[in-house]
């Protein structure tokens, strides 16, 4: 019996309460900073009992690897390494239908994107292979020219043709998230490791051309800067210069907007998350941020 043909009183009892057990959606997270801030060892923190997050590397950066390989992190799934933009595109289809088909039954809990330089570079080569195949009026066709084309007034040829292939893969990552999944997205940064202790004008910002950074930062709904605190040993004033030690202990989290750096988050954090001595320790208070505010969990 179908629905057209059940009575009002009939129809209404059929209705079933949706159970989120069955499917919650998972906010995609950028998170960027200098080498070696723990980007990996905090990404690898979002895993189960039984289940590892799974990573998918652009292949010129395999931090993943080389932290199982040093006994930083336990083994788990090993890393797919794409080999250009084609690659990438297959791969994220094919783990977006996966996790629609039977989320449950996958052997990985998220799935982590590194980095996003990496995958930059990989949609310029295609993007020049296009120049090669199809040349501009007045171009030789050589992967020279079409490399000149694209760098053309400081990329901006270039990354204009390739930012609708980048959108459209960022929003290909943002529906695992919706369909069940957690996705994650590591990048570099910009600048060093310390925030600036002279100035509040400084900007850290993704390693990203300008135009393919604003489409990230448009796509996801969460981005946070992992960086260093300052530990400052004299202040300056209109004579001196502040005095900051070469090597801060301290690492700290940022998801909040800041004229200083990209940041933003659907979880209503205002506040630094503390890193910690452990990527254990720095997802336990990053998981206490999220499932203290708003969002999902």
């Amino acid at each position: 019996m179908t629905t057209a043909t059940l009575q009002p009183k009939d129809f209404l009892s059929s209705l079933k309460k949706t159970d989120r057990s069955k499917h919650v959606s998972r906010d995609l997270i950028v998170i960027y900073g200098a080498p070696g801030m723990g980007k990996t060892s905090l990404a690898a923190q979002f895993k189960t009992a039984d289940k590892p997050p799974l990573f998918v590397t652009s292949g010129d950066d395999n931090g993943y690897m080389d932290l199982v390989k040093n006994g930083q992190l336990p083994e788990g799934l090993d890393p797919i390494v794409v080999t250009s933009w084609q690659h990438l595109q297959e791969v994220t289809q094919n783990i977006l239908k996966a996790v629609q088909e039977n989320k449950d039954g996958l052997p990985f809990c998220a799935v982590v994107f590194e980095n996003l330089g990496g995958f930059e570079r990989h949609l310029r080569d295609h993007q020049v292979e296009k120049y090669q195949k199809n040349p501009r009026k007045g171009d030789s066709g050589t992967r020279d020219t079409a490399m000149m084309r694209f760098n053309e007034f400081g990329g901006h040829t270039g990354t204009k043709d390739a930012s609708p292939d980048w959108e459209t893969w960022l929003k290909a990552v943002v529906k695992i998230g919706e369909a069940g999944l957690r996705p994650i997205l590591l990048g570099h940064a910009k600048g060093g490791k310390v925030d600036n202790a002279e100035s509040s004008h400084s900007r850290i910002v993704l390693d990203l051309h300008a135009t393919m950074a604003a489409v990230v930062e448009q796509v996801a709904g969460n981005i946070g800067y992992i960086t260093m605190v300052p530990n400052i040993l004299s202040k300056g004033g209109s004579a001196k210069e502040t005095k900051v030690d070469d090597e801060p202990k301290t690492r700290i989290l940022k998801f909040y907007p800041s004229p200083q750096f990209a940041g933003k988050n659907r979880y209503g954090i205002t506040e630094p998350i503390d890193m910690g001595s452990s990527a254990a320790e720095a997802f336990k208070n990053l998981a206490a941020a999220m499932s203290g505010s708003k969002g999902d969990k």
